[in-house]
């Protein structure tokens, strides 16, 4: 099965920040700058260029770490989850995905991922966007409706963990298990739990409009926004 919006998400600038992008670049640079000042023996700027790109790198790990936290999700924060989402974001990388993915939880996670983009296009547009500017209650909504949507996310990633096949696994080993009826069936289950709650979010932010404008739309969103939020921290308890 196309895994496009999985891909896409895994993908987004907003994922990928690296210091690894930079660092290499900087290095290049200060040594190249360094050493031409000191045969300039220009020492104090010497220093200048080694502390500025130090700083540089520093920068761009705490920014780094800033992407990585952008996700909302507690458990993204955490060096055990955030080593698996760069690993399943390599797998989109190197093509690899969509045949290391048991075909059952493909299709929810794909769900997912077009749910999650419907959402994020809805909130991005002008629709959304003036009623942010209009109404600090609707900003809000917004707000908490992409987090929301981010830590649904963030839970079918980390709940399908057992559903790709490893780095070094064997195909043989894992299409038997995925043949399996019995296997993964909990995580199975907690996955399409996931997808119907973000699939709800996005018709209520992205697929009807119309009912944005109805009186009472801003005290219903908030209404169902707490509740949705209530069970997503009880799927990610539970995804542990």
């Amino acid at each position: 099965m196309r895994l496009r919006q999985l891909i896409a998400y895994l993908q987004s600038p907003s994922y990928r920040l690296s210091p690894t992008d930079v660092t290499p670049l900087i290095v290049v640079f200060a040594l190249g700058a360094t050493g031409f000042a000191m045969v300039l023996r220009f020492w104090w700027g010497a220093f200048m260029i080694v502390a500025g790109s130090a700083l540089v790198i520093w920068l761009a790990q705490r920014a780094h770490r800033a992407a990585l936290m952008s996700l909302s999700h507690a458990t993204f924060r955490t060096p055990e989850s955030q080593e698996w989402f760069s690993t399943v974001r390599g797998f989109a990388d190197d093509g690899s995905l969509e045949s290391r993915a048991d075909p059952r939880m493909a299709i929810e996670l794909e769900a997912c991922a077009d749910a999650h983009h419907r959402i994020i296009t809805a909130l991005e547009a002008p629709t959304w966007k003036q009623k942010s500017k209009g109404s600090e209650g609707w900003r809000t909504v917004a707000v908490e409706s992409r987090l929301i949507a981010e830590d649904l996310m963030a839970d079918a990633l980390l709940v399908s963990r057992c559903l790709f096949r490893p780095k070094g696994g064997r195909h043989a080993t894992f299409e038997k298990r995925c043949a399996d009826p019995e296997y993964a069936r909990r995580e199975l289950g907690l996955l399409q739990v996931i997808r119907a709650r973000i699939e709800r979010l996005a018709a209520q932010i992205a697929d009807d409009p119309a009912a944005l404008e109805q009186a009472d739309a801003y005290e219903r969103t908030m209404r169902y926004l707490e509740d949705l939020r209530q069970a997503e921290e009880e799927v990610a308890r539970l995804s542990h």
